[in-house]
């Protein structure tokens, strides 16, 4: 494997991010499970596109605080890379999972270390192998904790098939 396209490393260059299909999220829509007095609605679209701020939202303190991404129509999704604050220790254990109808979710990754940016391959498991992609439409992160603290993110990018 090339040193640049390790999964979960701080770095993953362009070229990699571009086999795993088309931008999706660009338009995506954002929904939290709380505001904190630090959040910013108009930072919301930053967390897809434009200029990166030091995070695009921040929720209050809660066991499970949330953040979940529309696509808008379900599609089929290839890779999410997720953009964490630098430093930034309350996304420990960061969870992904993904839903057609944002009802019923499948959680379909959690962060086993502490990354300022995780690239999370998408899959499915299909004739005795995982295969690229997963249908859904929505996309939701978050942590589930013992005593209650925030989630902020910088960036979500969504990679797959329009």
């Amino acid at each position: 494997m090339h040193p640049d396209r390790i999964l979960g490393a701080a770095h993953a260059p362009k070229s990699y991010l571009s086999e795993h299909g088309a931008l999706l999220s660009e338009k995506a829509t954002l929904e939290i499970s709380s505001r904190s007095g630090y959040d910013d609605e108009k930072n919301h679209a930053r967390l897809f596109s434009g200029d990166k701020t030091d995070y695009a939202f921040h929720t209050d303190k809660e066991k499970n605080p949330w953040a979940k991404v529309d696509l808008g129509a379900v599609k089929t999704v290839n890779a999410v890379v997720i953009e964490n604050r630098l430093n930034e220790r309350r996304a420990e254990g960061l969870i992904l999972s993904l839903s057609e109808d944002g009802q019923k979710w499948e959680e379909i990754w959690r962060a086993k270390t502490l990354e300022t940016t995780w690239v999370v391959p998408v899959t499915h498991f299909d004739a005795g192998i995982n295969a690229p992609g997963r249908r859904a439409r929505f996309i939701r992160v978050e942590t589930r904790n013992e005593a209650p603290r925030e989630l902020l993110l910088r960036r979500i990018t969504v990679f797959g098939v329009k």
